[in-house]
């Protein structure tokens, strides 16, 4: 890189202070606008960079303390959310302009009355931004109320986590509140409160509910996750609960919290009920994001599922559902009563409650729906094009893990759409339609690019005709998934036609579980060369090759 004189010297350059690329703000820039794995390499370029990189660093870090800080006050394990393990150094530089504000605690017992503990929470609980107390045990009443009610104060998530205090459920009350607020104790900016409990263990808050939501009045979101197998509806800690010491607080002491994303899809045998929907009648709180399970093929579930989002129409943004395994019923009609002119996604998983995409009607804003009844086929290609898609990778793993999706959607959800009765849905940009082994018909494409003119992510079946309409049709196409695959490659124009998608940034073949790699179907070194490789823009692939295109060096390059 340097010449022998020294004339070309690229560390001497470096070395001038009017250097550009030494300029605190231009390299703030380009910190915050690399990718993780660029940034994870600036970060080794010399002392400068790294110094300036500190900023962005801590603040996608997590610290995760295992264990009690007694060990590990000088020599602590720090998970970063995307790079390598490493340790904190013990002058505590940690501490200075860019601390650390998140940090996860496992497996603590905590206890004031410890130096170590108390030092803990002294030097670092002023600056944390995100707590998660996985398995912790509180010694006392009085350590929860002094941690989370005093030794906080910059809290914004909280993530409570199969986390318990020692002092007997039965004396909770006893021991509890009197209905007076901890002044110093109000956290002003907790904003997302994460609550995972388990049946098994003996108490969970160590606070009444009331006092807890007192003491966190701007909470904007809340996600409840009962755990374990076991886990019964009907309970003292079960969603009434929580709903009950919302709307008491507000008669008691004036506080609305005004909740923004309510997310109730980890709850297992959870049925709508009435009282459910009385309860956020009552409340009425602004919501824009609503995460539900639908369970049970009852007429009264669906009944109660459209009035629960009903009264949320005109501020939601966000609706997630997911449908366990044996509900299979679908509306008759649509899922959707009331127009929902602010809503923007629509991710379902388990198959769609509607038998057409005529709901499409009472959504004229949509920007992205994603309809996913199979997670588990093609289960690599999906998390391989997770990032292209409006889909947390985290998610799908999670749903996996729990086995209750209804696969395999009984209903032809495009197939059974009158196009005649739809206008056009110009807002659009994400379509996927993930549905067993049915490809559309080309009057199905044509159709699906009149109704979805602006389309910027796409994934449905297709056959060799389907395949020349939607390029023609998708002009502005970046991320194209073609699942389950029947294009014949050799007979469709496939590079004639794949070149038309000029933004084009991710492309891949889906097959499917059933779905084998025929003859003819597979790419051959021309659809490669003279086709996908002239996308100026494409980032990524994923194809089946011919042995001999997979062979191929310019392939690996």
């Amino acid at each position: 890189m340097a010449s022998s004189n020294g004339s070309g010297d690229f560390s001497s350059k470096m070395e001038e202070p009017e250097h550009p690329l030494l300029n605190f703000v231009v390299l703030r820039v380009l910190f915050d606008h690399a990718s993780f794995e660029e940034f994870n390499n600036y970060r080794s370029v010399c002392k400068t960079w790294w110094d300036v990189s500190l900023r962005r660093w801590r603040k996608d870090s997590t610290v995760t303390f295992r264990d009690g800080p007694v060990e590990l006050l000088t020599s602590v394990e720090k998970f970063m959310i995307f790079w390598k393990v490493s340790q904190l150094l013990p002058d505590q530089s940690y501490l200075d302009k860019y601390p650390f504000k998140k940090y996860c605690l496992r497996g603590w017992n905590i206890d004031m009355e410890n130096d170590a503990t108390f030092l803990f929470w002294k030097k670092l609980g002023a600056t944390m931004s995100h707590l998660e107390m996985r398995g912790c045990k509180f010694d006392s009443l009085q350590d929860f109320r002094t941690i989370l009610f005093g030794s906080v104060p910059k809290l914004e998530v909280l993530h409570y986590n199969l986390t318990v205090c020692s002092i007997p459920a039965v004396n909770q009350r006893s021991l509890g509140w009197n209905g007076e607020l901890i002044a110093r104790g109000i956290n002003e900016n907790l904003r997302e409160f994460k609550y995972t409990i388990d049946k098994t263990l003996p108490t969970e808050l160590a606070v009444s509910l009331e006092e807890f939501f007192c003491h966190m009045p701007n909470m904007k979101a809340l996600v409840f996750n009962p755990v374990g197998d076991n886990y019964e509806a009907h309970r003292p800690w079960d969603l009434n609960t929580l709903l009950e010491a919302i709307q008491s607080i507000r008669a008691s002491h004036n506080i609305r919290i005004q909740l923004q994303s309510l997310n109730l899809v980890e709850q297992r045998n959870f049925w709508l009920l009435q009282h459910h929907y009385n309860l956020l009648r009552t409340l009425r709180f602004p919501l824009t994001s609503l995460s539900l399970v639908h369970e049970g093929e009852s007429t009264t579930q669906q009944v109660l599922f459209q009035q629960i989002i009903g009264l949320h129409c005109q501020t939601l943004r966000k609706i997630y559902l997911v449908r366990v395994d044996y509900t299979r019923d679908v509306f008759e009609h649509s899922p959707f009563k009331e127009q929902f002119d602010s809503l923007q996604e629509l991710i379902i998983f388990g198959g769609c409650p509607s038998r057409s995409l005529e709901f499409l009607e009472f959504t004229p804003k949509l920007r992205r729906l994603l309809v996913v009844d199979n997670i588990y086929s093609d289960r690599e290609l999906l998390d391989d094009a997770a990032p292209y898609l409006s889909i947390n990778k985290e998610e799908i793993q999670n749903l996996r893990n729990k086995g209750r999706l209804h696969y395999d959607m009984r209903e032809d959800l495009i197939g059974n759409t009158n196009f005649a009765n739809l206008k056009t849905c110009p807002c659009l940009e994400e379509f996927v339609y993930k549905q067993g082994g049915l490809s559309c018909t080309p009057l199905q494409v044509r159709n699906l690019t009149k109704l979805m003119p602006n389309l910027k992510v796409v994934q449905i079946g297709l056959s060799s005709p389907g395949f020349k309409i939607a390029c023609e049709g998708w002009k502005n196409l970046e991320v194209l998934l073609v699942g389950p695959w029947r294009i014949e490659v050799e007979h469709c124009g496939f590079s004639e036609n794949i070149t038309k998608l000029k933004h084009l940034r991710y492309f891949a073949m889906a097959w499917g579980i059933f779905w084998n790699c025929d003859d003819g179907y597979e790419l051959c070194e021309q659809s490669i060369v003279e086709g996908l490789l002239k996308c100026q823009r494409l980032e990524k692939i994923w194809v089946v090759c011919s042995e001999k295109v997979i062979t191929n060096k310019y392939i690996h390059a």
